[in-house]
């Protein structure tokens, strides 16, 4: 005989009163699930909840909070040219109003040497973020990126992008902003890459992409 805790309960009757009222599938609903206003739906994909704020046909959603990818597997570059450390592809119409942003954090380290070698973060086809130096601090140094991109227009984004590599490295901490011209109708990438002379001189050990959906 089965043992029914209070926490098994309550998952059960919430299971009970939401499943009528929520939609899933692969992909985003907009343009596709026709729905009242007030229902959630999943995105078995990227495990993204939608609200269907307005309408009764299959436009409408907004998109909720949440996390879009994670990754935590150390990963470095690999002997000399340019190799991609770490990438998320941010599906088609994923920022589909005015004010939807994302969020992205990626963290790594320098190996302890003199090689030279260059960070860069890619938006598309846009490289937003480049940065060579060499490590001659004595001691493996951490890096951290951190990147806004604000949707303004179907293919127009503000972005703001902070460096930060503790350590004896030139330009060590810089912000800047810039705009892009990345087509959100369709499927962006991002990407973190590594250009260097020797294996995992340049390691990715973290990579985050948030949704930030406009408040309207």
């Amino acid at each position: 005989m089965s043992t029914i805790t209070a926490q098994s309960a309550i998952q059960k009757v919430t299971d009970t009163l939401y499943a009528p009222f929520r939609y899933s599938g692969v992909g985003i609903p907009e343009g596709v699930q026709v729905s009242e206003p007030g229902w959630i739906y999943r995105d078995t994909n990227t495990g993204l909840l939608w609200f269907k704020k307005t309408g009764t046909a299959a436009t409408g959603w907004k998109a909720l909070s949440g996390t879009l990818f994670l990754d935590t597997t150390q990963t470095g570059n690999i002997g000399t040219g340019e190799d991609t450390l770490q990438s998320s592809t941010l599906p088609a119409g994923i920022l589909k109003d005015n004010g939807d942003s994302i969020r992205l954090l990626v963290v790594g380290t320098f190996a302890n040497n003199g090689n030279a070698r260059t960070l860069k973060l890619k938006f598309g086809s846009a490289t937003i973020l480049q940065r060579s130096s060499t490590n001659g601090s004595g001691a493996a140094i951490p890096w951290q990126i951190e990147a806004t991109i604000i949707r303004t227009g179907a293919a127009t984004q503000k972005l703001v992008v902070r460096y930060i590599c503790w350590g004896d490295l030139a330009g060590n901490e810089s912000l800047t902003y810039t705009t892009a011209t990345q087509d959100l109708t369709a499927a962006v990438t991002l990407a973190v890459t590594g250009d260097a002379t020797a294996t995992d001189d340049i390691v990715k050990q973290m990579f985050q992409v948030e949704l930030m959906p406009s408040p309207s």
